[in-house]
C-alpha cells in the first residue's frame, strides 16, 4: 500500500473503478444497519445545516447540475437585480424557514443556461413543456376573459 498522500491518489486514480466497486460496497454495507444509517443521516443533516458549509453546498451543486460556479450564479443575480427574469419579483418561497434562492433556468434538451427565475415563473415554464405555442395559447386565453366579470 502506498504511505504518502501523493503515491496514495496516484493509486486511486490509477484503480478508479477498484476503489469505487469498494466504495459502493462499503457503503452498500454501511447502510443494512439502520442505527448507522440514522447516525450517517444525523450526521449529514448536521452538517448541512452548519452556515460556514452552505457556500460550498451550493457551489458543488451548481457545478454538478448547471456546470457553473457560485460566482457565475452570483452574477448572474447581480445582473438580473435579484429578481426573476420572467416576472421580475424577488424569490417569495420559504423552505424549511429559509427562503429559496431563484432557480437556474436550462434547456432540458441542450443543457444551455437561460436565466434564474423564481419557483413560481419556473413551474409554470415545466407545466408548460418549455412550450411557446402553449405559452402563447395561454396568454391568448386569459386575454380574452380580460374586462369580463
Amino acid at each position: 500500500m502506498p504511505r504518502t498522500k501523493e503515491a496514495a491518489q496516484a493509486w486511486r486514480d490509477a484503480n478508479r473503478e477498484l476503489v469505487r466497486a469498494r466504495n459502493r460496497a462499503y457503503r452498500k454495507k454501511r447502510m443494512k444497519d439502520p442505527a448507522k444509517r440514522a447516525k450517517v443521516n444525523k450526521a449529514n443533516l448536521k452538517y448541512r445545516q452548519r452556515p460556514e458549509n452552505r457556500n460550498m453546498i451550493l457551489s458543488s451543486r451548481l457545478k454538478h447540475d448547471y456546470g457553473i460556479s457560485l460566482e457565475q450564479y452570483d452574477k448572474m443575480l447581480a445582473e438580473q437585480n435579484g429578481v426573476c427574469f420572467i416576472c421580475h419579483r424577488a424569490e417569495s418561497k420559504i423552505l424549511n424557514s429559509k427562503l429559496i434562492r431563484l432557480a437556474v433556468d436550462h434547456d432540458h434538451v441542450t443543457g444551455q443556461i437561460r436565466r434564474l427565475l423564481c419557483s413560481a415563473c419556473n413551474v409554470a415554464l415545466g407545466l408548460l413543456d418549455e412550450s411557446s405555442d402553449r405559452a402563447r395559447t395561454l396568454a391568448m386565453y386569459i386575454e380574452s376573459f380580460k374586462g369580463e366579470v
